[in-house]
């Protein structure tokens, strides 16, 4: 492990970028990821060109989130990406109020997490029963907003059920490509998105939503199963776990405990084939035909009727 960061390194400085990011990749599968490493990974992505600025941007945070004290990270992120202008996607001052805390604690562009905003005060507005879940955490933004919804609202005896492995991306399968492309060599595979417990913990402070967010840590097929009881009925929930044994567990789990009317923002449904794969294979083995809206380009909203 320790020589894969220094060749990483010299890959990078002599223009073998997609070289750099497989050894950034094997990295980044390996339990003890060495600091420097999201940092390398973001500076791959800079230099592919403008198009991968956001992504190098969600590196250098993955970066900052595990190794705080890189301040080469710190004055590369604070060099390159100033803060957001939040008024230019919504005029709630509510969401502004909310979101301007959680920026650093979200993956999601700013469109997506409005999309949760606004899906979720839509289910208390009509007072679907039920708690929140979300399933593929991360830094926690999003979980910590649905929290402080939770927290604000007339009914806060929900809960957000928040479940990740709080240790990055499980390994991608078969079914797990983008754009042709397999999920591993994407550089986005094995052990990325990974963030600790604490940073959700820190979200939700700043939001003021402790009390209102449950943290569920490990895999999938071992926590979800163990806690439909708990959780009993989905009011509304986020699945943004990429992968397709991932997205299809979540789906067998807990869509039999979605109320009527109960609202399901399914992340990267256009990007992710496996996520895709999962839900139509779902939605023929059930029966469903629930009308599925496109949010974003890659993000798709079901309504359980």
């Amino acid at each position: 492990m320790n020589e894969l960061l220094p060749k990483a390194r010299e890959l990078l400085e002599r223009g073998l970028i997609e070289d750099a990011m497989k050894v950034l990749a094997e990295l980044k599968s390996l339990a003890n990821t060495p600091m420097g490493t999201d940092f390398l990974r973001a500076k791959c992505f800079l230099a592919l060109g403008k198009k991968y600025e956001g992504t190098a941007r969600e590196c250098l945070k993955e970066e900052l989130r595990l190794n705080p004290k890189n301040e080469e990270a710190e004055l590369l992120y604070n060099e390159l990406f100033p803060s957001v202008d939040l008024e230019a996607y919504c005029e709630s001052p509510k969401f502004q109020a909310i979101a301007s805390k959680l920026s650093f604690h979200t993956m999601m562009p700013m469109r997506h997490l409005l999309n949760l905003f606004e899906n979720a005060n839509a289910v208390l507005r009509e007072n679907i029963p039920g708690n929140f879940v979300e399933c593929g955490v991360a830094a926690g933004g999003s979980s910590a907003l649905l929290g402080a919804l939770i927290a604000e609202s007339d009914s806060p005896n929900r809960r957000c059920y928040s479940f990740d492995t709080f240790s990055g991306m499980p390994a991608p399968g078969s079914e797990d490509r983008a754009d042709g492309q397999d999920a591993q060599s994407s550089c986005w595979g094995k052990g990325t998105c990974s963030a600790p417990m604490e940073s959700l913990l820190e979200a939700c402070r700043k939001v003021g939503s402790e009390s209102f967010v449950k943290p569920i840590p490990g895999l999938f097929e071992e926590t979800l199963g163990a806690h439909v009881d708990e959780i009993a009925q989905i009011a509304f929930i986020h699945i943004d776990c990429d992968w397709y044994e991932s997205t299809l567990c979540v789906l067998e789990n807990l869509f039999p405990l979605l109320s009527p009317g109960a609202r399901v923002i399914l992340d990267d449904y256009d990007y992710w084939d496996g996520v895709r794969k999962a839900y139509e294979e779902f939605s023929i083995e059930k029966g469903l035909n629930y009308p599925l809206v496109k949010l974003t380009p890659n993000t798709a909203l079901i309504v359980k009727t």
